[in-house]
């Protein structure tokens, strides 16, 4: 599957062009998916900037699963939030913190893939 085809997009082309510089974001996409083959072809920046921005999205979601635990321990005495409520905002934070977890670890994984690629290239 290609992420950019127009298909594949949320949004169509045009309205994501309307509301930035989406050009960027395709060409990044479309590093993502390559021939291991066909490596000296590859973009590895690109590559390894999208396994950085991964990384960061996880780092960013593990911490916005704890401070959500944190609110929902505060709710409960102050806001007299019932048992229930509590169970399914507690499981919700712990699935953010999972998932930021899996994103986090799949960003270091692609950017110590371009980094290998470089190296296995001559690059430094």
């Amino acid at each position: 599957m290609n992420p950019t085809a127009p298909g594949s997009l949320v949004s169509s082309p045009s309205e994501l062009a309307a509301q930035g510089s989406w050009g960027e974001l395709t060409r990044t996409a479309h590093e993502m998916l390559h021939d291991p083959s066909r490596a000296r072809e590859i973009d590895l920046e690109a590559l390894r900037w999208n396994g950085l921005a991964m990384r960061g999205q996880g780092r960013n979601m593990i911490e916005h699963g704890r401070l959500m635990t944190e609110e929902v321990e505060l709710m409960i005495p102050q806001h007299g939030l019932d048992g229930s409520a509590a169970t399914d905002l507690r499981q919700a934070a712990a699935t953010m913190q999972q998932v930021g977890g899996h994103l986090e670890q799949n960003g270091q994984a692609m950017i110590d893939y371009a980094d290998r690629l470089r190296r296995s290239l001559g690059y430094q």
